[in-house]
């Protein structure tokens, strides 16, 4: 990426079977950045919970939304592009992705007003 230009991460989000890791992971083909399904995160206890058909608490995501959001300024902090699908769709995950001040300086890089 150029000097002085922000790098991005686009988050793809959608409910299950709505096809956003084939979006995204075309999108990432497309632009030849890195792509991450933000599943590959979920811890082994966790991935074992859901295959059982039992649902996630927020507190059994909160580590997964921690190493997704941590990946994420990692690949900020390396200025390279990702394209991350994901499917954060209640009011208490995409807190997450606003967490980090990388990710807030990075929607609005000039920190002016929106």
């Amino acid at each position: 990426m150029a000097a002085g230009v922000p790098a991005a991460v686009v988050l793809v989000t959608g409910v299950s079977g709505s096809g956003k890791s084939t979006v995204a992971r075309l999108l990432a083909d497309r632009l030849g950045w890195v792509y991450k399904d933000a599943d590959d995160f979920h811890t082994p206890a966790s991935r074992a919970r859901m295959a059982a058909g039992e649902t996630l608490t927020d507190e059994d995501r909160r580590p997964w939304l921690t190493a997704v959001a941590t990946w994420i300024d990692r690949q900020i902090a390396a200025r390279q592009p990702a394209v991350v699908s994901c499917s954060a769709l209640t009011s208490s995950r995409p807190s997450c992705w606003t967490a980090s001040s990388r990710i807030s300086r990075s929607r609005n890089p000039t920190n002016t007003p929106a």
